[in-house]
């Protein structure tokens, strides 16, 4: 661990590194965003065995630019509940992407077996470790879907029996940059 004081910054082991910004310490967070969503899908989303870019539906974009092009950032969200109304698919999903690139991906394909009529109910997180892409901006694209295709009569962050509950439908999303 290290802090700043003045231009120097100081180690637990009390070392001294002479610096005049603390984000030229290797480990250290050189950016954050944080945004809360309280977007909702309710009805058909997209998907497929091997889900790319394209696939899925998107719950919400981000807009990040990386400060340094050999940097590690790490996207994280909260929980991201999906569920089915009717038995239209299974093996639901929730994952994020940059371009063509695959970020993270999260499913839980054993749960349609434990819910009333097989109606698939997950409630997955994203947390991923990935280098930077260099220093231009890109979109971080966080979509769900359905794992064999198109699911129908599928709920993203709502309650379908109490649609106008809203206190509990929000997802966050943080992207940190490290040095």
């Amino acid at each position: 661990m290290a802090f700043k004081v003045g231009n120097n910054v100081i180690f637990d082991n009390s070392a001294i590194l002479q610096s005049t910004t603390l984000d030229e310490v290797p480990g250290n967070i050189i950016q954050a965003k944080n945004i809360t969503t309280t977007n909702r899908i309710e009805g058909t989303v997209g998907g497929g065995s091997n889900p790319g870019a394209s696939d899925g539906t998107s719950l919400v974009a981000i807009n990040f630019t990386p400060l340094r092009s050999t940097s590690s950032l790490w996207l994280s969200t909260s929980t991201i509940s999906i569920g089915e109304f009717s038995n239209s698919n299974d093996v639901y999903y929730a994952a994020a992407y940059y371009d063509s690139t695959r970020i993270a991906i999260s499913h839980a394909p054993s749960t349609f077996a434990i819910w009333v009529n097989n109606h698939n109910a997950i409630f997955v997180s994203l947390n991923k470790v990935f280098s930077s892409w260099g220093t231009s901006q890109k979109t971080i694209d966080l979509r769900v879907g359905a794992g064999n295709g198109t699911g129908n009569d599928t709920a993203v962050n709502k309650d379908v029996r109490y649609p106008n509950i809203s206190q509990n439908s929000e997802v966050a999303i943080s992207i940190l940059e490290f040095a």
